[in-house]
């Protein structure tokens, strides 16, 4: 009882932590398109993203639980549904790596009972600002599956049912993106380096993983064809205008820790029966590998290398330096504690990163209607919007295409994206005709994110199309806040139109 005590306390601190914060923008986004999945709405029509509909699904079923609560009495938790969510997720996976523990017979009786503890500590304290965020959900998954796999390199065995629930948590989050499956990837080599027998990669766990892969690709390509014949070729034109040089991505803490986690690996290197260890060291490089391949450096992204940094720490300070004592124990989990928060942390408040007060003022403005915001920041819409009240009016979570098409038409090639600005001008023309937005908000910041040195302003290029300008005709200028102007529709709406008009 008195683990479970401990593990409701730390529960209580992160979730007392986390609640007054708004969530992540990409969360608050993917809540917001799992509420219009369940309101009937498509998936890469309606709603439009890069990652295959695992995420979606996963943010509609606690949509659906939030609306069961409603229904059943209980308050509504709104998009905070997600800390709920996610701390019961973090609990599973801390379960499942404790009945995994208990099969190494190389690790102490306290080192058993606090180490799942330390993992809890670490996933649910290590993602800060990002807590809920995809590459959060797919470490939460993917410890457990190292532990089994560090377990497996000694040759151990566990239950089928334990393998197949490790298999079936790395599922949900290895499938969020396919940059994730390098981690499985890199472990199974290993196991199969170390035993090389072919019967090796057949377990229930990499068997329920692959199963359940397989079963999802088939169904991904059946039911939303459009993902892969609009979405993917579209993401892959224009995405690059995000990517950093690999200098800037590994000048970041997180590979600072792992740095030192590496280090402390080669300082007290494991025997080669510590394959938990030498798992937790492989993951660790995997993650790292999974951060420069998607080539953002967004912080979120980061996660997976602090998670298993922090882990590969945590199990030399329990396998190698040997603490003692119970109190020992307890300054490691508050000292890993501290460092997740110093490392994870960013040098700035939440509050400023969301806009919170701009986002308030553009739903003041409009009366409540749905917002639209021209931008290539997410946050600047997510999730200030929901917070305020308000339905974001976009099918985007921003306008990321922009960016590529103005370096394309700087750079005198705009005729090689012009079915992509055709798309682009397509959706946002629906998107005002569905959800009429009674105030738009213009980002007229320059230089703007993502943009590098090209000018650009977003209002005369929209109205180059004269369907738009027939809409923007009802709006007028009402103020202009934080490099943002902000419109507010005045005119009757729909404005009349000659469909002759219309290209």
């Amino acid at each position: 009882m008195g683990v479970v005590a401990v593990y409701a306390a730390v529960a209580v601190v992160v979730a007392l932590w986390i609640w007054p914060r708004p969530i992540n923008h990409d969360s608050a986004f993917l809540l917001l398109a799992g509420e219009r999945y369940l309101d009937g709405l498509s998936l890469y029509r309606d709603q439009f993203m890069a990652n295959p509909p695992l995420a979606p699904w996963i943010h509609a079923l606690m949509v659906a639980a939030d609306r069961q609560m409603s229904a059943f009495g209980l308050p509504a938790l709104g998009i905070q549904v997600l800390v709920p969510g996610v701390l019961l997720w973090c609990a599973a996976a801390a379960t499942l790596a404790g009945a995994l523990l208990a099969r190494s017979p190389d690790l102490g009786p306290r080192a058993r009972t606090w180490l799942p503890l330390v993992l809890f500590v670490i996933l649910t304290v290590a993602p800060t600002v990002d807590f809920g965020q995809r590459d959060h959900l797919f470490v939460i998954g993917a410890v457990p599956y190292a532990i089994l796999a560090g377990l497996r390199l000694d040759g151990r065995a566990v239950p089928r049912g334990l393998g197949v629930a490790v298999g079936a948590l790395a599922f949900l989050g290895m499938a969020l993106k396919p940059h994730f499956l390098l981690l499985p990837l890199v472990l199974e080599i290993a196991v199969l380096w170390r035993h090389r027998h072919w019967r090796t990669p057949f377990r229930p766990e990499t068997l329920t993983l692959g199963g359940l892969l397989g079963g999802y690709a088939l169904l991904v390509v059946a039911l939303y064809p459009d993902y892969f014949a609009v979405n993917l070729p579209v993401y892959a034109r224009v995405f690059g205008s995000f990517t950093q040089p690999i200098g800037n991505l590994l000048l970041r803490p997180e590979t600072v820790l792992f740095t030192i986690a590496l280090l402390g690996w080669l300082r007290l290197r494991p025997r080669p029966a510590d394959g938990i260890v030498v798992a937790a060291l492989v993951a660790a490089v995997a993650a790292l590998a999974i951060f420069l391949l998607q080539k953002k450096g967004w912080s979120y992204q980061r996660v997976p290398v602090l998670v298993f940094g922090a882990w590969l720490l945590a199990l030399l300070a329990f396998t190698r330096m040997r603490v003692s004592t119970g109190t020992g124990r307890v300054w490691t989990v508050a000292g890993l504690a501290v460092v997740c928060l110093l490392v994870g942390q960013r040098a700035h408040v939440a509050d400023r990163i969301y806009r919170l007060d701009l986002a308030a003022a553009l739903a003041e403005a409009g009366g409540g209607a749905p917002v639209y915001v021209f931008t290539t920041n997410v946050s600047i819409p997510y999730p200030g919007l929901q917070v305020a009240g308000v339905e974001p009016a976009s099918r985007f979570n921003t306008l990321w295409m922009i960016p590529a098409l103005a370096r394309a038409e700087a750079e005198g090639r705009a005729a090689d994206l012009a079915d992509v600005e055709r798309f682009a001008r397509d959706a946002i023309l629906a998107d005002f005709e569905r959800r009429g937005p009674g105030a738009v908000g213009v980002d007229v910041r320059d230089p703007k994110p993502y943009f590098g040195p090209v000018s650009f302003d977003y209002l005369p290029w929209a109205l180059r199309d004269p369907r738009f300008a027939r809409l923007w005709s009802a709006y007028t200028l009402s103020e202009t806040r934080q490099g943002f102007e902000i419109y507010v529709r005045t005119g009757p709406w729909p404005p009349e139109f000659d469909e002759d008009e219309y290209p």
